[in-house]
C-alpha cells in the first residue's frame, strides 16, 4: 500500500498529485518528483538561484 503525503509547509499539490510518495516493503523509500521552488504560500522567487534554494528547501 503506498502512502501518499502532502506536507503543510509545501504549497498545496493540484489534482491527484502527492508531493511524496512512500512504497512499504523490506526497506523505506521515497520517491519526490515534481518540486518547484515554490514558497509554502504558492508565489515563486523570480530570480533562479533564489528558486533552486527554495526547492531543495522544499525536499
Amino acid at each position: 500500500m503506498l502512502k501518499l503525503t502532502n506536507p503543510d509547509t509545501l504549497y498545496a499539490p493540484p489534482s491527484n498529485y502527492s508531493h511524496i510518495v512512500e512504497v512499504p516493503g523490506g526497506s523505506r523509500m521515497a520517491f519526490i518528483s515534481g518540486q518547484v521552488g515554490a514558497r509554502p504560500d504558492g508565489s515563486c522567487p523570480e530570480d533562479f538561484a533564489e528558486q533552486v534554494e527554495q526547492t531543495l528547501k522544499n525536499l
